[in-house]
C-alpha cells in the first residue's frame, strides 16, 4: 500500500471516528435532556409526595382530635345515662313515698279522731270562733 492510500485510509478512519463521536455526542445530549426531564419529574413527584405526607399528617391529627371528642362525648353520655337512671329511681322512690303519705292521710281522715276534729272545727266556725290550724 502506498503512502497516498495509507493516508486516505487513515483519513477515512478519522472521518468515521469523527462521525461516531458526533453521533455519540448527539446521543449523549439526547440522553442528558431525557435525564434532565426525568429529574424535573422526579423533583415534582417528590414535592407532591412531601405535600401528601404533610396533608396525611394533618388529616391524622384531625382524626385523632375527632376520636378524642367522640370519647369525651361517649363519657358524657354514659354519665348522663347514669344520672337519668338515678333520677328515675329517685322519682320512683318519691312516688312511693307520696303514695304512702296519701294512704296515711286517707287512714288518718277515716279515723274517729279525725272525724271528731272535723266536726269540732265546723262547730267552731258556725259559732264564729277563730279556727287555728
Amino acid at each position: 500500500m502506498n503512502e497516498t492510500e495509507l493516508l486516505k485510509t487513515v483519513w477515512d478512519i478519522l472521518e468515521s471516528r469523527d462521525l461516531t463521536i458526533l453521533k455519540g455526542r448527539k446521543e449523549l445530549r439526547a440522553i442528558q435532556y431525557l435525564l434532565h426531564q426525568t429529574q424535573l419529574k422526579l423533583a415534582d413527584t417528590m414535592q407532591r409526595l412531601v405535600e401528601g405526607q404533610v396533608q396525611q399528617k394533618s388529616l391524622q391529627q384531625t382524626i385523632n382530635e375527632r376520636e378524642t371528642q367522640i370519647e369525651d362525648i361517649e363519657n358524657k353520655l354514659n354519665i348522663s345515662e347514669e344520672n337519668r337512671l338515678f333520677l328515675l329511681k329517685y322519682i320512683d322512690k318519691l312516688q312511693e313515698e307520696l303514695n304512702n303519705s296519701k294512704a296515711t292521710i286517707i287512714g288518718m281522715e277515716s279515723s274517729k279522731f279525725w272525724q271528731l276534729r272535723t266536726y269540732f272545727l265546723k262547730l267552731k266556725k258556725s259559732l264564729g270562733l277563730k279556727i287555728e290550724e
